[in-house]
């Protein structure tokens, strides 16, 4: 065309010019946009880089994308660890007022189960690998959020929302959960540049979700051996107790009873005077009680610790069971010249629901124990009626408890330091089954002392009724 003709077609040019101009407008917004996606592609690889927790992680991730992308609400939703539920651990926005509401709720609140109709869950249930579109926040949030949001005012916000987009997060062909972008624009129309920034982000963010979880996974697994190895070398020991036990609560009985009936047997026996003879018989017969004694413990121990026991409740007037515990236990008391006083209460305490065969086993236990570590002065038991319970206070004058074994003593095997050196006989399970038969009347046991040398207080709690 001449110049002629140019001056006769000015209109030409003009397009031209606007063309160029859309053309260069066009690519400025492309540039501007993949620059945006750049940095946040570099901010989301720091944060998948550093060793945050997952919660943590999802929520640094939608602030970042709602602020670079100026999204109206972004959030981040994972698979619990069985697949039965979706789980928010963050929401973001960038609208400050939204922001701030968003923040107030605690990561993994929000839940909807597998069974829900939400879209954000139902893409999770197939193999659908592709993002979804829907009106709004229509099935992208739990009720209770929208809800909360209508309550506080942000509703104003949420209003605004022409669609959202639902991308699932995949990891090597895993479901993790859900990445959705709620914006006042129509996703739909979103350029193809556009839609590979998100994409982008997208594959960012699954693969940050999957090393966090990894990271995660690992901490807990790491936490559970701990646990498992602590529990390993508390089983080692107790082991390691008990067989020290036997080897000497167990080996010197068996031992003596052995030679005893040895010398039986050869007829040593019948050529002893009558007196020597009687207190062989009866060195043998303290044997047998001592073992059938710590055998009995073991048992006792067993059952209680599994919950095989059947424990037959009824009306028990508890002042009779600790009558019948003194009868039984008084003789040893008077040998060692010590007093045992019962001082019950103004008037009789009402009957209590209790198994009165293992009820007699724990007061049998403690008066004979404060017995056994008691070498001068005696023993004093109280029962008071305290509201709906009776509290029964056993108190010696004997050789007293450091403070800092108090804790220990109601474990298995377990003896305080200085009672291992005074009586080598017991099983160290006599505290471990008191405590798991008023455990198991609803009960409680406490023991007291001031410390070595300033006597015992056992303090047994029961209450009236058993739970129907």
């Amino acid at each position: 065309m001449t110049t002629t003709e140019d001056q006769e077609n000015p209109g030409s040019n003009s397009d031209d010019v606007q063309e160029v101009n859309r053309e260069l407008y066009k690519r400025n917004a492309e540039l501007a946009v993949r620059i945006k996606t750049l940095a946040l592609l570099r901010k989301l690889d720091e944060i998948s880089l550093s060793a945050l927790s997952m919660d943590n992680m999802a929520r640094e991730i939608v602030l970042a994308i709602a602020v670079e992308f100026s999204y109206e609400m972004v959030s981040v939703a994972i698979l619990d660890e069985k697949g039965n539920a979706l789980q928010w651990l963050a929401l973001a926005s960038s609208e400050p007022d939204l922001a701030t509401i968003l923040s107030d709720f605690p990561p993994r609140t929000l839940q909807a189960p597998v069974t829900n109709s939400l879209a954000s869950v139902h893409i999770l249930t197939g193999t659908q690998t592709e993002p979804v579109l829907v009106k709004g926040t229509e099935g992208v949030f739990p009720h209770e959020l929208l809800q909360r949001l209508k309550d506080v005012n942000g509703s104003s916000v949420v209003e605004r929302v022409q669609s959202s987009m639902i991308y699932p997060l995949f990891f090597e062909q895993k479901a993790l959960g859900v990445l959705t972008f709620s914006s006042d624009r129509n996703l739909h129309e979103l350029s193809k540049y556009e839609h590979e920034s998100i994409e982008g982000v997208v594959s960012l963010t699954s693969l940050a979700m999957y090393k966090a979880k990894i990271y995660e996974d690992l901490q807990r697994t790491t936490k559970q051996l701990s646990a498992a190895n602590k529990h390993l070398k508390e089983l080692m020991d107790v082991k390691t107790e008990f067989l020290h036990i036997a080897s000497h609560q167990l080996r010197t009985p068996l031992t003596s009873l052995r030679g005893f009936l040895e010398m039986q047997a050869k007829g040593e026996f019948d050529k002893l005077p009558t007196e020597e003879r009687r207190e062989l018989q009866q060195n043998m017969f303290s044997g047998a009680t001592q073992l059938n004694s710590i055998v009995n413990d073991l048992l006792d121990a067993m059952e209680l610790e599994g919950g095989s026991l059947n424990f037959k409740v009824e009306p028990v007037q508890l002042e009779n069971v600790i009558e019948d515990s003194i009868k039984t236990l008084k003789l040893n008391y008077d040998k060692k010249g010590l007093s045992l006083v019962f001082e019950k209460s103004g008037k009789p305490l009402p009957k209590l629901e209790a198994d009165p065969g293992y009820l007699r086993q724990v007061f049998l236990n403690i008066i004979d124990n404060a017995e056994k570590y008691t070498e001068k002065g005696g023993v004093t038991i109280k029962a008071n009626l305290k509201s709906n319970e009776i509290e029964v206070a056993v108190t010696d004058t004997g050789m007293g408890i450091d403070s800092t074994e108090i804790h220990k003593l109601f474990g298995k095997f377990v003896r305080g330091k200085k009672s291992e050196r005074m009586h080598t006989d017991g099983s160290g399970l006599g505290l471990f089954i008191i405590k798991k038969i008023v455990e198991e009347h609803n009960g409680r046991v406490m023991l007291e002392s001031e410390g070595v040398g300033k006597g015992t207080t056992f303090r047994v709690t029961l209450p009236l009724q058993q739970p129907h």
